[in-house]
């Protein structure tokens, strides 16, 4: 069996060596980095006390050499893994290897729309090991089998497993990081990268976060402020993907993952059992990621405010519930707010080319995607371009300044004309600089609006 130092693969070693009298041969990789080799070795020296003569570790170096490659995905783990494995097991006269990941992970479904694709890692999804298993039978020139026993098992449910074996004093020595070497001082997890936020909400989940404590991570999201942009938008992400998969119905889910069920069943499948079980999976990991928010927030201490862009300041906000394009908007509104009065303090714009061009110079800094006017935007059999288009997030932005001489009848022409002319998939943003308080009521005219499809008024003076 495949041994990476995680929680999955240190609990199928442990359930394997529990329920049966095997000699359980370990085959681990060793990169560049000594911290995987002492977590590896630290665990098989557990094991092998535990189970005496009973575990073998066989160890792989294999670390880049040379200039870094121009593609930095994780495609290619299953395949080095799976043949350094194979040809142990072509050695030993064994014609099977196992890989212990749960279900969530291998079916990896999408948190968002970067992640499709060719972003998506798919490096123990049931389709990769049964291609992997046909290749190596070809190889062996007789049947070769690859498995995943935890195939429709969530986190949550394989640290139950590895609590009922008696190994949850383990968990504290695994390592699960995507990014160790942000880690700090004697923490083992950067505490912001997808596997550690995965980590914690299943540990939550499972009742072990006494276990799986915070000492063990350098971002302690729970309580800390989350700086990194990206490791906000991780979390925020994971809850999200969760509340949604865990209040689908079964009709729902179909119609919506199709694709990623499909690619789930792979010959000798039984098609209608495999739709039944992955909607099972996704919907228990639903569930344990709303028991896992639930328990966060019971260690929310009443009597202070949570510090700012924590998890228990996400929660209290509810952000989790907020669609991406809607969390940018909300904190680009902020900024703008913020920012444009100061700028025009003492100089108005001179008209609206100038007023852009100072909203074009904040929203560069937030997205490496951002566009303005240029390429337009396709809409039926007509081209309409927006003022400024931000791709990551399919978000189209109109600005309007309003001089003493502009009525708030020949705005809401405008943005009414707006509104019919984008797609319906696009999310618009109106940004209206209005220091002469030519709207009256800010919140009947923003409703007015926002009531006709997804879009946000942002009024600034």
């Amino acid at each position: 069996m495949l041994f990476s130092g995680g929680l999955d693969s240190l609990t199928g070693a442990i359930e394997r060596l529990s329920i049966s009298e095997d000699v359980v041969c370990l085959v681990s990789h060793r990169s560049g980095q000594p911290s995987t080799a002492r977590t590896q070795d630290g665990l098989v020296d557990a094991l092998a006390q535990q189970f005496p003569d009973r575990v073998k570790h066989y160890r792989f170096r294999s670390s880049l050499i040379g200039k870094r490659a121009t593609s930095e995905t994780q495609r290619s783990r299953t395949f080095l893994y799976g043949t350094i494995a194979f040809a142990l097991a072509q050695a030993l006269k064994q014609d099977d290897i196992t890989f212990y990941e749960n279900g969530v992970t291998s079916l990896n479904f999408p948190r968002r729309q970067d992640l499709l694709n060719s972003r998506a890692s798919r490096t123990t999804h049931p389709k990769t090991l049964y291609l992997l298993s046909q290749l190596l039978t070809e190889v062996a020139e007789q049947p070769f089998f690859v498995h995943n026993p935890y195939r429709f098992k969530t986190k949550a449910e394989v640290l139950h497993v590895l609590s009922q074996y008696q190994g949850d004093h383990l968990i504290s020595s695994a390592v699960s990081c995507s990014r160790t070497s942000m880690a700090r001082d004697d923490r083992t997890h950067c505490g912001g990268c997808l596997q550690c936020v995965d980590r914690r909400f299943a540990a939550s989940a499972a009742g072990l976060s006494a276990v799986d404590h915070a000492g063990l991570y350098a971002l302690d999201f729970l309580s800390q402020g989350i700086a990194d942009g990206e490791a906000k938008t991780v979390i925020t992400d994971y809850a999200r993907l969760g509340l949604e998969l865990g209040a689908e119905t079964l009709d729902g889910f179909y119609q919506r993952w199709i694709t990623e069920i499909s690619e789930a069943i792979v010959p000798g499948d039984n098609d209608e059992e495999v739709v039944h079980q992955v909607y099972d999976l996704a919907h228990r990991f639903g569930q344990q990621t709303i028991d896992a928010l639930r328990a966060f927030h019971y260690l929310d201490d009443v009597t202070k405010e949570p510090v700012q862009n924590s998890l228990l300041h996400i929660i209290q906000k509810r952000d989790y519930l907020k669609s991406e394009p809607q969390r940018f908007v909300h904190e680009l509104a902020d900024k703008l707010c913020r920012a444009v009065p100061t700028m025009f303090a003492r100089h108005p714009p001179h008209n609206e080319n100038d007023f852009n061009d100072k909203i074009q110079a904040i929203i560069e800094r937030d997205s490496d995607e951002y566009r303005r006017e240029f390429p337009t935007t396709n809409f039926g059999m007509a081209k309409v371009i927006p003022d400024h288009e931000i791709r990551d997030y399919n978000l189209l932005i109109e600005s309007k300044y309003l001089r003493k001489s502009t009525t708030p009848s020949k705005v809401t022409d405008q943005i009414a004309a707006d509104l019919v002319k984008y797609p319906k998939e696009a999310f618009l943003v109106f940004v209206i600089y209005d220091p002469n308080r030519t709207i009256l009521n800010d919140l009947r005219f923003s409703r007015d609006i926002e009531k006709h499809r997804p879009c946000k008024v942002v009024i600034i003076r």
